[in-house]
């Protein structure tokens, strides 16, 4: 079977996958997918982890196809920006230069931007998106008419309904198209999200309004944990199955997700090229997999304090991080066959009271009280958090409202406190500690709370040492201060937009993000 696999912009991806690709298996790595540029006219189904330039990314590409691996440029954004005047005219002339990359394949969800690649790349195939939808004939249909789709990923509804999904490869066969499923996606096959989610997605992928942080996996763990039996329900193929779907016809199959760490694709990755896996099968899903989670008890689950977590994103952020260990949910992948259940209750083989599934009936309640009271204090508060700068009023020109921003130097014994991103932009690179203005918030506040933030360290300001606005110092054109500040309470410990925080001796650091060592220069120049 060929495999599809994640690309999370990670510079240390390409040495992972080819170790992967030198693996023994009858399976092959035969695609890579992502979109590592970000923009504001054209979004992806998922945040980019890493916003690279456009050499950059073509630099990437090759890397791959040098491994005789494809790259698909995933542009399945489910709004249709092609629609909104201002985008188009942007979205055609990212289309002649996929044309002109070296990119062959690009995923997409719009039928609108589907015709658009045919004029505009002509050259390149078309994947339609999971997001599309295509669940029945009549839907597959529509897609082959256009000359440039060779790839449909079917709903997820369809992966475990074989005579459904047989029937879909024959006719997507007859017009020379592959149909092609995800292995893990651990999503519910009947969400009432899933359109809200897919859109929320598309919003964060570009660069644009800052959104309300929902996590829309709460809800279906919520759903879930309130009727576990529905975990067996989940439309997941389990590494041994590949062969089933390879001998219907299915031309390849997919993994997710791009938000995954390279160390967290190669192990999931792995078992797939395997053909087998020992464990729970919800830790091979992008959603609820506790790899790489420290365990927790049933009493320490019990001490969370959810006034805590609800009073910050970060604090929202990190609840959702370990939600997977808290819910403590098993399914033993060796005891369970998934496709022993259709999804089809009425004529259901009592499959979903397999003793595959094990959970903690205290701890479920203990993280069902815990899920309520996030609903009722953050998730649908009537006062949202205060929203940065970044989150514009779509109605004024993005050149007259530039974000701006904070970024602090705290320096100790030589060292230098720094912290190692842990998302968009830059994400896993070190980089001096900062953010953006909330809301009526002055610069001085901003660099404190900041601090504290991502560093748990409380520090007063002693000089500003240097503005720095030129536009092409961030994605987002953000204009930065940069102060010198002093530590006086507080214990180190990286949170809320940083993975990780860590002293370095000025005379050997790290590579940093954008122009910080510049604003790192100038503030230890400012200390003489």
């Amino acid at each position: 079977m060929k495999l599809a696999i994640p690309d999370n912009g990670d510079l240390n991806l390409q040495a992972a996958v080819q170790r992967l690709a030198a693996r023994r298996s009858a399976h092959k790595i035969s695609e890579i997918y992502g979109k590592v540029t970000k923009n504001v006219h054209l979004g992806s189904g998922r945040t980019n982890a890493r916003d690279f330039a456009r050499e950059e990314a073509v630099a990437r590409v090759n890397s791959f196809r040098k491994m005789e691996i494809d790259y698909n440029w995933s542009i399945n954004d489910i709004v249709p920006r092609s629609d909104i005047l201002e985008n188009r005219s942007r979205i055609i002339e990212e289309l002649k230069w996929i044309e002109q990359s070296g990119i062959r394949s690009i995923t997409v969800a719009d039928y609108a931007l589907a015709r658009l690649a045919q004029v505009f790349c002509p050259s390149v195939a078309v994947s339609v998106s999971f997001f599309a939808g295509v669940d029945s004939p009549k839907r597959l249909l529509q897609w082959a008419k256009l000359s440039n789709v060779k790839t449909i990923n079917t709903d997820r509804s369809t992966y475990r309904n074989i005579p459904l999904l047989e029937e879909l490869v024959k006719l997507a066969q007859e017009h020379g198209i592959g149909i092609r499923v995800i292995a893990n996606l651990g999503c519910m096959s009947d969400c009432i999200q899933t359109e809200g989610h897919a859109i929320i997605k598309s919003l964060a992928s570009i660069n644009g309004p800052a959104l309300h942080c929902r996590p829309y996996t709460f809800y279906c763990m919520r759903h879930l944990l309130e009727n576990p039996r529905e975990f067996l329900q989940l439309p997941i193929i389990r590494p041994e199955d590949l062969s089933v779907y390879e001998d219907i016809g299915v031309d390849s199959v997919k993994l997710v997700d791009r938000s995954q760490t390279t160390s967290w694709i190669e192990r999931v990755v792995g078992y797939y090229l395997d053909g087998s896996y020992e464990g729970n099968i919800l830790d091979l899903t992008c959603n609820f997999t506790t790899f790489g989670l420290e365990r927790k008890s049933n009493a320490e689950v019990a001490e969370i304090n959810m006034a805590t977590v609800a009073e910050s994103r970060a604090g929202v952020r990190e609840y959702r991080k370990i939600l997977p260990e808290l819910l403590g949910v098993n399914i033993d992948n060796k005891a369970f066959n998934p496709l022993s259940c259709n999804n089809t209750c009425s004529s259901c083989s009592g499959q979903c009271n397999s003793s595959a599934l094990k959970y903690d009936e205290a701890r479920r309640q203990v993280v069902l009280a815990q899920l309520a009271r996030l609903e009722k204090d953050y998730l649908f508060a009537q006062v949202p958090l205060s929203i940065p700068p970044s989150a514009r009023p779509l109605s004024m020109p993005a050149s007259t409202m530039r974000p701006i921003a904070c970024d602090m130097v705290l320096i100790e014994s030589g060292e230098v406190l720094l912290v190692k991103r842990g998302g968009w932009p830059w994400k896993g690179e070190w980089a001096l500690p900062g953010g953006c203005l909330d809301d009526n918030e002055i610069l001085e506040s901003c660099a404190v709370r900041e601090m504290k933030e991502e560093t748990g360290v409380d520090v007063e300001l002693i000089k500003l040492t240097g503005v720095y606005s030129d536009p092409a110092r961030h994605p987002r054109s953000v204009i930065t201060a940069g102060w010198l500040v002093k530590r006086i309470g507080g214990e180190v410990k990286g949170a809320d937009d940083a993975d990780e925080a860590r002293w370095f001796p000025l005379n050997s650091l790290p590579q940093l993000a954008g122009d910080h060592a510049k604003i790192l220069a100038d503030a230890v120049a400012a200390m003489k």
